[in-house]
């Protein structure tokens, strides 16, 4: 199952890379969908990754199985819960994820509108 996402996220980053080449962004409108992404992902990410937290703690501190500190990487202690715990866990795991990917995604997308904009305004580019 993970090498069916990892090809299907391979192809569809070739793909959008295809498209992008294909149609002409300027600059601002670059940074500016960047910017709408980046912040879709903070607010998508930020409640998630906090409920999946909460959730995580809820279930293995009563059981005296989280450390201090067991927040900085917490999919570590996925090994203790049962099976219909993991699943409630993990969802929220991966949903705040895509938040952190959605973050990312956004964040690459608007520096290269303003690095686009910058060494086009400087006339480094022709």
């Amino acid at each position: 199952m993970l090498e069916l996402t990892m090809v299907v996220l391979m192809v569809t980053a070739v793909l959008a890379v295809q498209w992008m080449m294909q149609v002409s962004f300027s600059a601002s409108t670059l940074t500016v969908l960047g910017l709408t992404v980046m912040a879709a992902g903070i607010i998508e990410g930020i409640p998630t990754g906090l409920y999946y937290h909460i959730v995580l703690y809820r279930l293995l501190r009563p059981r005296g199985q989280l450390p201090p500190g067991w927040w900085i990487s917490p999919s570590q202690y996925h090994v203790h819960l049962t099976e219909e715990e993991g699943r409630r866990v993990r969802r929220w795991f991966f949903i705040g994820g895509l938040g952190f990917l959605l973050c990312m995604v956004g964040g690459i997308l608007a520096l290269s509108g303003m690095a686009i904009g910058t060494v086009g305004s400087t006339g480094f580019l022709p």
